[in-house]
């Protein structure tokens, strides 16, 4: 069965929006990698494409397939799915973030599409 992961980002943030230093490494590495998500998506505008690589590991040997990702238009939080183990999830408080690479207009842009599909 494939893992779901439902991710609020501030949750890995400290008050300055940092990563704190005594995070446990395995959140951090979580951290990282939605971050990584997040920065491949809104950096490329309304149609985004990710290079992201699924880091999941089944049977102590990571996954290396390709993330998917996207805007729920109806809250405008970040979709993901990897096509070859099929773990997923759904990234919330993303916005003004490190990894938020969107300009102002961005978010107007997104919602500007008629549809975005996974």
């Amino acid at each position: 069965m494939a893992a779901s992961y439902i991710t609020d980002l501030t949750h890995f943030l400290d008050e300055r929006g940092a990563i704190p230093a005594d995070l446990p490494i395995q959140a951090r590495q979580l951290a990282e990698n939605i971050g990584e998500i997040v920065a491949s998506v809104t950096v490329q505008g309304p149609n985004p494409k990710t290079t992201v690589t699924c880091w999941i590991n089944k049977s102590k040997n990571p996954c290396a397939g390709k993330i998917e990702a996207g805007f729920n238009l109806d809250s405008l939080d970040i979709i993901w799915h990897c096509q070859k183990c099929d773990t997923h999830g759904t990234i919330t408080n993303w916005e003004n973030t490190f990894w938020d690479c969107g300009s102002d207009d961005f978010l107007d842009a997104v919602l500007e599409q008629p549809f975005l599909e996974l």
